[in-house]
């Protein structure tokens, strides 16, 4: 108290302590974020640029858009209108793809700095006036599609008419069909977007069309591969293979995993601090106990839809039973509710009679049963005409005009709306629900050329229908969908279970034994990274950062963290620990790390075995000795060239290459065995050499071993850069 009085007397100090409490607050926060100005921003970093978690979510949301219309598009151009919507784990393989491109387009941007490269508008323009249509990039059918449903063009041409008229067509919409004015902007934003997603891709074929035409080849090298290819041989072989020793007492110590580490070590390069980690993971699943209970509320909810045919009645038993489908007493086409993957509901439907119920079934995902309410025929496309009105007032005025004689035209004209016919896909119908007899839901329900108020949400518009194709029958249907989940039981059970397993395996070392006596997976991770992130978003989608915070920000070596619930990408929950197994703050794995031993060790018991076969043969001279030689294996090949042989066992290319006809050659140590040859035939090739086509070829094959094999160029070249240059620093797991 006298210490309070103190202050209370003294505002001058009390402001001073005040202060130094802010100013003490504002150290920590600075130190926790590491950052002078607040929390951090940064995403991460790669090539020396930061990345922005603002930038990187806005332009996630351009994919996602970009993705959502290119596929509504597709949609429409087949007559289906209706918006497509991502799934979650549609959107997480988006974030993860826009964090990986932003990473490949910062080593793009490097490499094509220094060398001066860049595409220009008039490159694009060019471009886009002479792509190819047959197989255009996902860029290009986007400018297709808007083209041909905006423009009139499945052309470029369509595409740019789409542009010029874009402005003047949202006002019209705005009048005529305002729920598309939102989508025709979206189709506009993710135009802009593709166009700068080309851009970028041209950049990087300009740059890969320079990388590979830096190799060069000469006629000597052509003509040598062209040997290679045509000539065939006609050769004895005789095999010790390493699989027939045995290796029991093949031990491999500390001195030669460090000589082999030597050898070896461009392989364990991570550029990144690391740590070994074992994840144990418990997939939660429904006991039959789960099941039965599932599968008998199900069942109750078949024997009450029996005896009611009343709309609210089978609501009611629907929200009773946990159905995750609610019953919306609309009639849809079958095949919209195939493409919500509810084919073998369909499937019933088909031999079921109006107001009958299916028996209760198990699809292994969910229990279900059907009840048909009803069927109807109705167009699956309407062509109409609109007049907007702002209140169910105006709406009646336009209708009395309508009826007192005056014209469409007029009154279209008269309330400044465009008299302009447009076709809807309506793969839909339901039934009239408004008291007043003049408001109509659905435009199906509308006799032909006669007009009427159609009510959307709380607007009103004047409809009239003048034409219809494509009949179609539609049922209307409630379904009970319970999926088969575990219960809270099964879940406590579980999580008690997990608790008691973290409890009992306290060190890292200890994980191992335990959990798999409990039954749980063990995954070893032996270089976890913060670039792993996205693999563990995969994996568990909502704790993924939460568990790289712990590895990374608080663990110490031999912790065991609390146990994680999280989801999969899809939907699945998990219950999961983390063990920190060791930590490596270098750029290479060390020797002795498990990683590397279990890497290193099949190379040093394949060179012992190496060493065993080759002492069993060093005394053959000839085939015939190789014969003699127990577990030998002995064959004669015919016709083979050395191109055939290469990828199993290069060696054994090289030793056919040197050898003559009638020569024997023995000690030929390849992959997978000690090998002798006797070469009976060589027979030169008897196609015609084409001095350039093979010297493309060598250029090619050159790229290939320095940027890896055919089918992982450019890719190779990307991570090369990547993994070398990059320093890449993922931090999206901190937000």
């Amino acid at each position: 108290m006298a210490a309070l009085q103190t202050l209370r007397n003294k505002p001058a100090l009390l402001m001073s302590v005040i202060g130094g409490a802010l100013l003490l607050f504002i150290i920590t926060m600075v130190v926790e974020n590491h950052n002078p100005f607040g929390p951090s921003d940064k995403a991460g970093k790669a090539f020396g640029q930061e990345i922005k978690i603002n930038d990187l979510n806005q332009e996630i949301e351009e994919e996602v858009n970009f993705q959502t219309v290119a596929r509504t598009l597709q949609n429409m151009a087949n007559g289906n209108s209706e918006l497509v919507k991502l799934t979650e784990q549609e959107r997480e393989q988006i974030r993860q793809m826009v964090w990986q491109r932003n990473v490949q387009e910062l080593a793009l941007l490097e490499e094509t700095e220094k060398l001066g490269l860049t595409i220009t508008s008039e490159e694009l323009t060019k471009y886009l006036e002479n792509v190819n249509f047959q197989t255009p990039s996902e860029e290009v059918q986007l400018m297709i599609m808007t083209g041909y449903l905006f423009g009139g063009n499945p052309a470029i041409a369509g595409y740019q008419q789409f542009l010029k008229d874009y402005d003047k067509m949202v006002q019209q919409m705005a009048q005529s069909n305002p729920d598309m004015v939102e989508f025709v902007q979206n189709v506009k934003r993710a135009c802009a977007y593709a166009e700068n997603k080309l851009k970028k891709n041209l950049l990087q074929e300009k740059y890969l069309s320079l990388m590979q035409g830096s190799f060069t080849s000469n006629p000597v090298s052509a003509k040598a591969l062209f040997n290679d290819i045509y000539t065939k041989y006609d050769f004895e072989i005789a095999a010790v293979a390493y699989d027939s020793i045995n290796d029991v007492d093949l031990n491999v110590t500390d001195e030669e995993y460090k000589a082999l580490y030597k050898q070896y070590k461009d392989r364990f390069f991570t550029g990144v601090d690391t740590r070994s980690v074992k994840l144990v993971d418990f997939q939660l699943r429904a006991t039959p106990n789960d099941v039965a209970n599932i599968t008998a509320r199900v069942k109750a909810a078949e024997d009450s839809l029996k005896n009611t045919n009343n709309v609210n009645d089978i609501k009611a038993i629907l929200s009773t039973a946990n159905s995750n489908l609610d019953f919306q007493n609309v009639y849809m086409t079958k095949d919209t509710y195939k493409s919500y993957n509810m084919d073998k509901m369909v499937a019933r439907v088909d031999s079921m009679s109006v107001g009958s119920v299916s028996p209760t079934f198990n699809d292994g995902q969910s229990v279900y049963t059907v009840k048909l309410v009803g069927k109807k025929t109705t167009a699956d496309s309407l062509q109409m005409a609109f007049i907007p009105a702002v209140s169910k007032a105006q709406a009646d005025s336009i209708m009395n005009d309508l009826k007192g004689g005056k014209s469409w035209a007029d009154v279209a004209k008269a309330k400044s709306a465009k008299d302009t016919l447009i076709w809807e896909y309506l793969p839909f119908y339901n039934d009239r629900t408004e008291a007043d007899s003049n408001v109509y839901t659905h435009p199906a329900q509308l006799a032909m050329n006669t007009p009427g108020i159609l009510q959307s949400g709380s607007g009103y518009v004047v409809v009239k229908v003048v034409a219809q194709k494509s009949l179609s029958e539609k049922i209307n249907v409630a379904i009970v969908r319970n999926e088969i989940d575990f219960s809270d039981v099964t879940y406590e059970e579980a999580l008690s279970k997990m608790n008691n397993f973290v409890s009992s395996a306290k060190e890292a070392s200890a994980v191992d034994s335990v959990a798999r006596a409990n039954g749980y997976e063990v995954m070893d991770v032996p270089a976890l990274g913060t670039s792993n992130y996205s693999d563990l978003s995969f994996n568990y989608t909502d704790k993924a950062g939460e568990i790289m915070r712990w590895t990374f920000d608080e663990a110490k070596v031999g912790q065991v963290s609390n146990v994680y619930e999280t989801r999969d990408v899809q939907g699945n929950t998990h219950l999961l620990t983390v063990a920190v197994v060791s930590e490596c703050n270098d750029e290479y794995l060390p020797w002795n790390s498990e990683a590397v031993k279990e890497t290193l060790k099949p190379i040093a018991i394949q060179q012992k075995k190496a060493a065993k076969a080759l002492e069993l043969v060093k005394n053959a001279k000839s085939m015939d000795d190789m014969k003699k030689i127990n577990g030998v294996s002995v064959d004669t090949l015919t016709s083979k060239g050395i191109y055939e042989l290469h990828i199993a066992e290069p060696a054994l290319m090289g030793a056919l290459q040197k050898a003559k006809e009638g020569e024997f050659m023995a000690n030929v140590k390849g992959t997978n065995a000690v090998y002798a040859i006797r070469v009976i035939k060589k027979a030169a090739p008897t196609v015609p050499f084409t001095e350039d086509i093979y010297m493309n070829y060598v250029a090619m094959q050159n790229m290939y071993n320095v940027f890896g094999q055919q089918g992982q160029f450019p890719s190779e070249l990307f991570n090369y850069l990547i993994s070398r240059k990059g320093n890449v620093k993922d931090l999206r797991y901190k937000f």
